[in-house]
């Protein structure tokens, strides 16, 4: 027979991760604040400022992006990306890693070039389509790039809960309380 040790481990774990769930869902609904969980694939490994996705990017408790050099504090980095996937339409809470990777390395390669990507852009390559980058026509047939979006200014301020282990992580929109 095996060790029971292992079993009770998981049983623990899915435990406090039900504990910490039911929690923060209470103390949401005590300050009328909503509470989001979404896919933490890669958040802890991606530069906010430049999308670039990366094992590489963190050591430990410190992020360094090895694309742009935006360094800080691997934690708040992580908190940053799961806030912004709070409203990311492209990045759903049950898509696997690989999908959120090939959507993150499509920004990263949009905001390389300084072109703006939507939604509508990760979907498409998410869906395997050949198109690649989001472009509108004006009435006399010219093509308009997009522009540049700057992601940072898109988000209000909120305290955000991860769990850097999980599948998903939490994130609370507006809130006034930790």
């Amino acid at each position: 027979p095996g060790w029971p040790g292992r079993a009770i481990n998981r049983r623990l774990g899915r435990w406090l991760k039900g504990y910490l769930h039911h929690r923060l869902m209470h103390k949401a609904e005590l300050n009328g604040v909503e509470l989001q969980t979404v896919n933490a694939a890669y958040t802890s490994q991606t530069c906010p400022r430049c999308w670039f996705a990366s094992r590489g990017n963190r050591r430990g408790d410190r992020f360094r992006c090895t694309n742009c050099g935006y360094a800080g504090s691997a934690d708040a980095i992580a908190a940053t990306n799961v806030r912004q996937r709070g409203s990311d339409s492209a990045i759903t809470r049950f898509m696997s890693a690989s999908d959120v990777k090939q959507i993150l390395d499509v920004r990263w390669r949009s905001a390389r070039i300084g072109r703006a990507w939507d939604s509508n852009e990760a979907s498409f390559m998410h869906q395997g389509a050949s198109r690649t980058w989001i472009e509108s026509r004006t009435a006399a047939g010219e093509v308009q790039t997009p522009p540049v979006i700057h992601t940072a200014a898109l988000y209000p301020p909120a305290v955000v809960v991860a769990e850097q282990e999980a599948p998903d992580a939490y994130s609370v929109k507006n809130a006034s309380f930790v």
